[in-house]
């Protein structure tokens, strides 16, 4: 069961946030246990070393593009790995200041990320419940603060748990119930989706911020059936972690579903991106919030992703949103020379191609900044291509 109940009717996200004024919330059940302190030592241990960490990923990107991803050294992964580990301690532990969002009440189930899966007073939750203000939110915490591939396997068995105790439940609190993951949180609420899809079981709505499985995942294709209205899907095509450290040594076998998205449209499920200026737009409060390159290689915290909730929630979400580009493979981007000799142009629409080998007869796709975004086979690449195409028809119409 979820371990902590917060009536949140009155709750001021600046009462959880360092520096800010605010008046002590008038009616909290039970608030989050030590917020305030938490607030005022946000993650500063883990930040000191940021620039370091930067450096670090610089190093490891460097290595990467000189060896083909098969044939990463043990010591690489294991980089890789600690890079992880600390992002996403950064992307569980910090906050951001947004304004409520206010709806009919109901019960929201909030699911956290790797390694700060025990912690009822992480302000990742506290986010959540400012986005949810209005509404009763618990957190349901579950095994995950481990290395990471006990903790992705732990994942799986926690979303089986979890459909298990909303089969249990009554239909009339089904209806009304909406399950929000972080990252590895993301991912089950996404299989949690999937089980109850099978089962003929459905929530209110699901909602997963960068989740943390492969995009190719059969759950995927499943989870729209899981819940009454649709579920929401945030991504962002460059998050650090998801990109660097999860797609190149995660071992999930393909990128994140947070990153790009789905290949194809999903039933009962509708895809938005954060823009670019997410970070920008996204205030932190910490010290370190003022440091726009940290807060880059950062950006896999909760706090943008419930930034652009609050948005779509609101029924405004982002206009500037990237473009997504499924791939099915690791992709490390770069510029590269137009297509001439060894390549053919299939397809172009606004400063984006779509070109073959002449040699090898694989594909690839470039950006109108000249990089190649994803590489594969022809109709994996039309199909991506496809998807482009669609958002760019959405923003020229004032869709998505």
């Amino acid at each position: 069961m979820p371990v902590q109940s917060v009536n949140i009717n009155n709750v001021s996200m600046a009462y959880f946030l360092r520096g800010v004024d605010a008046a002590k919330p008038k009616e909290v059940e039970q608030a989050p246990q030590g917020a305030q302190e938490g607030a005022n030592a946000v993650v500063a241990p883990e930040l000191e070393a940021a620039g370091k960490m930067v450096s670090q990923l610089d190093v490891l990107l460097m290595k990467a593009a000189k060896t083909s991803t098969k044939s990463l050294s043990g010591k690489m992964k294991f980089q890789g790995t600690v890079l992880l580990a600390l992002l996403a301690s950064l992307a569980a532990g910090a906050s951001h200041s947004t304004g409520p969002w206010t709806k009919a009440r109901a019960c929201v189930w909030y699911v956290p990320g790797w390694n700060r899966t025990a912690e009822t007073n992480g302000l990742a939750y506290a986010s959540c419940t400012n986005v949810f203000k209005g509404n009763v939110c618990s957190f349901w915490g579950w095994d995950g603060d481990r290395g990471w591939s006990t903790s992705a396997a732990n994942a799986d068995v926690a979303a089986k748990r979890l459909a298990d105790e909303i089969v249990s439940s009554n239909a009339a609190f089904r209806s009304e119930l909406v399950i929000v993951g972080h990252s590895l949180g993301g991912r089950i609420v996404a299989r949690t989706l999937a089980e109850l899809s099978r089962r003929g079981v459905k929530v209110g709505q699901g909602i997963m911020l960068a989740p943390a499985i492969p995009m190719n995942d059969p759950d995927v294709a499943q989870m729209g059936g899981g819940c009454v209205r649709p579920a929401i899907l945030v991504v962002n095509p460059k998050d650090s972690v998801l990109k660097y450290c999860y797609d190149m040594v995660g071992g999930e076998g393909g990128p994140a579903l947070g990153r790009n998205g789905s290949p194809a449209a999903l039933a009962n499920v509708v895809e938005y991106a954060v823009p670019k200026t997410i970070t920008d737009e996204t205030k932190i409060d910490a010290a370190w919030g003022r440091s726009e390159t940290v807060k880059r290689v950062c950006n896999h915290l909760a706090a943008f992703y419930f930034t652009e909730l609050r948005r779509i929630l609101d029924g405004k979400p982002s206009k500037s949103a990237q473009v997504r580009v499924p791939q099915g493979r690791i992709n490390l981007e770069w510029k590269v020379i137009d297509a001439g000799v060894w390549w053919n142009v299939l397809d172009t629409c606004g400063g984006w191609k779509l070109e073959r080998n002449i040699v090898t007869g694989h594909c690839r796709i470039i950006s109108p900044e000249r990089k190649r975004v994803a590489w594969g086979p022809e109709a994996q690449m039309r199909a991506s291509f496809s998807k482009i195409r669609a958002q760019l028809s959405d923003k020229a119409t004032g869709g998505k």
